[in-house]
């Protein structure tokens, strides 16, 4: 009797960013008029930061990160989602991000409010509230699937779907193939999920470097801070 021995393994299938002048619109309506532009259009010097508001260093880290995504900021800099914005602003969170971009890139100030972002917290989920500590990686999932409902049009969210082109899902979106081969007759089946956002596995090795630097980052920051404040640390 043959026993069907089978391996299987996950990958995600590259996808070259589109250049194309406009998108196309559906029947639930998307953005229109955009080119991803994958380099810093204007080069800035390094922006503020964010105010902690009340346990919001989730939040934080998160716009920090997608702020200094190009194609996304070179996007809502420019107002062109606002432009075309098929809600007219009403419970669209990226109009209200895109405020809180441009805000961002003209303060001169140390820090900024994100107000638009916290605003818009029980629409980006439910169990948010100001004051509560969450998960990041779970808010930026929950943000970018409000962005996305936000370039559809969508006032209640419908969930992310590939075949749905958004300026968000032309930056962010990718396919993870699972396979599953059989040893016996070499037939492949393959199954396409969609993704916004893709866990990377990282080496013990590449762990210990990111530590290393970021102690040695901690401590500079602690040093700019004390000269900042005019309060010295005594030497050991």
């Amino acid at each position: 009797m043959a026993h069907r021995s089978e391996e299987s393994e996950e990958e995600p299938i590259k996808q070259e960013p589109k250049q194309r002048p406009t998108t196309s619109t559906g029947e639930e309506g998307q953005d229109k008029g955009f080119d991803i532009e994958l380099k810093w259009k204007v080069v800035s010097k390094v922006g503020p930061g964010f105010y902690n508001c009340g346990n919001t260093c989730f939040l934080n880290s998160v716009l920090q990160s997608i702020t200094y995504t190009a194609p996304l900021a070179n996007y809502l800099k420019e107002g062109k989602h606002s432009k075309n914005c098929l809600l007219k602003g009403q419970s669209c969170t990226i109009c209200a991000y895109e405020a809180l971009v441009k805000k961002y890139f003209s303060a001169k100030a140390r820090a900024v409010e994100p107000n638009e972002i916290l605003k818009n917290l029980k629409i980006i989920g439910k169990k948010y509230k100001i004051g509560r500590q969450e998960d990041a990686h779970e808010f930026l999932r929950d943000l970018l699937d409000k962005f996305h409902d936000g370039c559809m049009g969508h006032v209640q969210s419908k969930g992310f779907r590939l075949e749905h082109h958004s300026a968000v899902s032309d930056i962010f979106a990718g396919k993870m193939r699972s396979s599953v081969l059989c040893k016996t007759c070499t037939h492949r089946s393959d199954i396409f999920e969609p993704f916004l956002d893709l866990p990377l596995v990282f080496t013990c090795k590449f762990q210990i470097i990111c530590t290393y630097f970021l102690s040695r980052l901690s401590n500079r920051t602690t040093r700019l801070r004390n000269a900042w404040t005019g309060i010295s640390k005594p030497k050991s």
